[in-house]
């Protein structure tokens, strides 16, 4: 299963942006190609065995390295999608602060920013401001990756009985 060099950046490329028109662009000289004749030459590229062979040896080698995983991936966007706001706050109503968060209430957070502010000649106080991954999103691709819609898909399709009269 011998690739050449630029099937092989054309691999390495599109596992690391995992968009194939980008990785056929850097692989290939693909300058004065239309947008829709790149997308077909990578399409045709990703549909031959030795190319799928080749990018799947590579992503499993950076799973490996990375130790990410589809199993783990899901489980932090579903911290992301069932975070609970309330897990912020202490039982007397006081915003916890970031190394007090639990760690799934953690994971949904994108920022955090603090900015100090006076409320009388010796007091200054701490606003702790929370920013989260938006969750919808999260649900939406839990969802698809559980089949979720598949149901909902199914129930739209319809058939079409055409009679022909004789």
């Amino acid at each position: 299963m011998k690739l050449t060099p630029k099937q092989e950046k054309f691999c390495l490329e599109y596992v690391r942006t995992g968009n194939a028109s980008d990785a056929y662009r850097s692989s290939y000289n693909a300058e004065k190609m239309k947008n829709e004749t790149v997308n077909s030459k990578a399409s045709m590229l990703l549909s031959k065995d030795k190319i799928r062979a080749r990018v799947e040896e590579l992503q499993t080698e950076t799973q490996k390295r990375t130790e990410v995983t589809i199993d783990n991936v899901v489980k932090e966007l579903a911290k992301i999608g069932f975070h609970d706001v309330r897990k912020l706050y202490n039982d007397d109503g006081t915003l916890k602060q970031p190394n007090e968060l639990d760690e799934e209430t953690a994971s949904a957070v994108t920022e955090i920013s603090v900015r100090q502010m006076r409320i009388d000649e010796d007091t200054v106080a701490d606003v702790i401001k929370y920013k989260f991954a938006n969750k919808e999103s999260a649900l939406d691709k839990l969802m698809k990756h559980l089949g979720g819609y598949d149901k909902d898909n199914a129930q739209k399709i319809t058939s079409i009985v055409v009679k022909v009269e004789e």
